[in-house]
């Protein structure tokens, strides 16, 4: 165990000056996309984080001091604790549902707000073939594997 934690100590020391970054967004859409996973990733940490707070408060106040073999009697079901963790998660589900419903109508190629941004953009038609790709150009002409992309230009 000890070694599992210098072994572990020791790592984040060598990975701690490394330039990594696992969401590099390059593109709008990557931005807007990483923007997701970080919100929730967030919002899945303050539920780790008070979960984590309820179990340690939760052991420390009823520990068992000494070995009862008893069995408990049955006890019915708490209404107010049973309608707290029905209703939260649905609560979170929504939380989470509503930005990525969002994001994903305002990237969607028929949603109006891309139909503006787009309007004097450069429309390549990318279809996808087995084993290959293939792009046709506003000109008529097509391309296999291989996308040639005007400069300074919007493309959609």
């Amino acid at each position: 165990m000890k070694s599992c934690i210098y072994l572990l100590f020791i790592t984040s020391l060598l990975v701690s000056g490394c330039d990594i970054r696992v969401l590099n967004p390059q593109s709008d859409t990557a931005e807007a996309q990483s923007n997701l996973i970080y919100f929730s990733f967030l919002l899945m940490l303050l539920v780790l984080i008070v979960v984590f707070v309820m179990m340690f408060r939760f052991v420390s106040k009823y520990r068992e001091e000494k070995v009862s073999y008893e069995i408990p009697k049955q006890e019915e079901g708490n209404r107010k604790l049973e309608l707290t963790w029905t209703i939260l998660p649905v609560v979170l589900l929504i939380i989470l549902a509503v930005p990525t419903v969002i994001v994903t109508f305002n990237q969607s190629p028929n949603g109006d707000v891309q139909t503006e941004k787009y309007k004097d953009a450069v429309h390549i038609k990318v279809t996808a073939k087995r084993y290959e790709w293939q792009f046709t150009y506003p000109n008529g002409k097509k391309t296999v594997n291989e996308l040639f992309l005007p400069a300074n230009k919007t493309v959609r």
